[in-house]
């Protein structure tokens, strides 16, 4: 099977990219030691043709020409729309050109920023949508302004999961956003796989700053979406009993909510004893950041909203325990009091609270705990995702064909 995937993003060495585009890397990797071709199609800042990991990868840039009529003042809010409609046209082009010399089976797309919003309804090859995430509660979660081009962007990613000829969802949380708010049905929950990382490792950050350290870890976007500001008030009110302990944030700087930066937040909003004992690095490559997590004393993930994150799973897979959120997502993956601990979504002093059953366990319970985190990592590989993707693409090629 040949399946082509349409994404907004896709890694390049030396640049670390969020969930969506390395759970296309992993995914890919996966299907070719299956057997089955895969070919990405992704926008990016100039048009290239490379090899990421042997996966083919054509890049195409965004277009930054507005239309002629774009000129016309009462059509201008409309321009947006039509340049990323453009961009969309632009990689389907690609994407036809390659389907003629090495046709493709099935598109997988995600519906964020609807990449593949132009193959819809195309006659020839069925599109399947995975939900990356719902951006109107993301918007209202972080805090952003909305604007005009929002709404739009919004109405095309609604439409791509309306149009695809077939959808899932990585988790029930996001499944059933879209059943409340856009009575839109998903066809099947298939989970993340969990990638068993053989690379090699980094250790020159943690030997430069934490090797001699006790910490927490939070790795990925500094945003109230992930609950990094709940991080602030928790860490403030646990501090002053554990004066050895340091709280780590790897990642990047994505906060709307404050004018000023996380990091300004943090240090408005926490005594200075607190805030001196916590460390901000930008993103990492894996090959440092696994070595990151598996020394860390504990793995922080207070999400208000995700969708069964790649960063939890990261986080087992090198066998630390996980304190995740309520109506998250998280609350899917972890078990509370076995992997981790589930805190109030939104709630500081609950995570603060989550946080302590953490620390206060003997050195034979957080053992144990950490038995049980490697036993859900064996249970998950078990479960073989990949087999369930795969038997859904067969089964939407087999409906979409009897369908013409």
């Amino acid at each position: 099977m040949h399946i082509a995937f349409i994404t907004p993003e896709f890694p390049r060495p030396g640049h670390p990219e969020g969930g969506l585009a390395n759970y296309i890397r992993k995914t890919g990797l996966a299907l070719i030691m299956r057997g089955h071709k895969v070919t990405v199609f992704c926008h990016d800042e100039r048009d290239e043709q490379f090899e990421y990991e042997g996966i083919p990868v054509y890049a195409c840039a965004r277009s930054a020409k507005a239309p002629w009529w774009g000129r016309i003042a009462r059509f201008q809010k409309y321009t947006t729309e039509a340049i990323h409609n453009a961009s969309c046209q632009n990689l389907a082009n690609i994407f036809w050109e390659v389907n003629s010399s090495t046709p493709i089976d099935v598109i997988q797309t995600s519906n964020y920023y609807s990449p593949a919003y132009t193959l819809l309804n195309n006659g020839q090859i069925p599109v399947i949508c995975r939900y990356s995430c719902y951006q109107p509660l993301l918007r209202g979660l972080s805090g952003a302004q909305r604007y005009f081009s929002d709404y739009m962007y919004d109405w095309m990613d609604l439409d791509l999961v309306r149009s695809a000829d077939a959808r899932f969802s990585p988790s029930q949380f996001i499944a059933d956003v879209y059943s409340r708010f856009e009575s839109v049905e998903v066809d099947k929950v298939i989970h993340t796989m969990i990638e068993c990382y053989e690379g090699e490792v980094d250790e020159s950050l943690y030997h430069q700053h934490l090797e001699s350290e006790k910490y927490l870890l939070y790795f990925g976007a500094f945003n109230c979406i992930k609950g990094v500001d709940l991080m602030a008030h928790a860490f403030n009110q646990i501090s002053d009993a554990y004066p050895d302990l340091k709280l780590v944030l790897v990642g990047r700087d994505d906060s709307y909510k404050f004018k000023s930066s996380m990091q300004d937040y943090f240090k408005q909003h926490m005594s200075p004893e607190a805030y001196s004992k916590v460390l901000f690095f930008e993103s990492q490559e894996q090959a440092a950041l696994k070595v990151l997590i598996k020394n860390a004393e504990l793995v922080l993930m207070p999400s208000r909203a995700d969708n069964y994150p790649n960063a939890c799973l990261e986080a087992f897979e090198q066998g630390a325990a996980v304190i995740g959120s309520t109506q998250s997502s998280l609350d899917e993956i972890i078990e509370d009091g076995q992997t981790g601990f589930i805190c109030e979504n939104g709630d500081a002093q609950s995570f603060a609270l989550a946080i302590k059953k953490y620390l206060v366990l003997s050195d034979e319970e957080k053992a144990q705990m950490k038995k049980n985190v490697e036993k859900k990592v064996a249970q998950v590989l078990a479960s073989e995702p990949i087999t369930e993707l795969l038997n859904f693409y067969e089964k939407t090629i087999m409906n979409f064909e009897e369908k013409r």
